[in-house]
């Protein structure tokens, strides 16, 4: 086992990062955890991210983690997604326990996780309606 990594909370406007970096394993659960429920209870963010391109490797009890977290923000109605590298062995993981896709969301790297979670639900029609769009109705 590896020393304990940090889990750092990073703020990214209606986004909250949650990194881990090392492994997430049993030893180091606790840490990850302390810091997921740091990210929720201070002012819940709109979306929360854990962000796992620097972990090595991670085991059933992150896994666990991890699943539980998203049990955590969906209950608070955050909405909740998973960063890993494709080729990384969490992700690998996360796939051969059929975490992804079936209960996580995921996305290759932050800046798409960020530009999926945080763009605003478009409206349907343009405000104020044309007499044209309420015509179609």
């Amino acid at each position: 086992m590896s020393k304990s990594p940090p889990s750092r909370v990073q703020e990214r406007g209606d986004l909250r990062v949650v990194t881990v970096h090392g492994d997430l394993d049993l030893r180091t659960c606790p840490e990850f955890g302390t810091a997921v429920t740091t990210a929720l209870s201070v002012r819940p963010p709109a979306s929360l991210v854990i962000d796992l391109t620097a972990c090595g490797f991670i085991d059933s009890s992150g896994i666990a983690r991890i699943l539980y977290a998203a049990e955590l923000a969906r209950g608070t109605g955050v909405r909740f997604a998973v960063v890993a590298d494709p080729h990384a062995q969490p992700y690998r993981v996360l796939k051969l326990t059929r975490c992804l896709p079936d209960r996580l969301q995921w996305f290759p790297n932050l800046p798409s996780a960020e530009a999926a979670l945080c763009r605003r639900p478009r409206r349907r029609f343009p405000w104020p309606a044309s007499p044209v769009a309420g015509a179609l109705r």
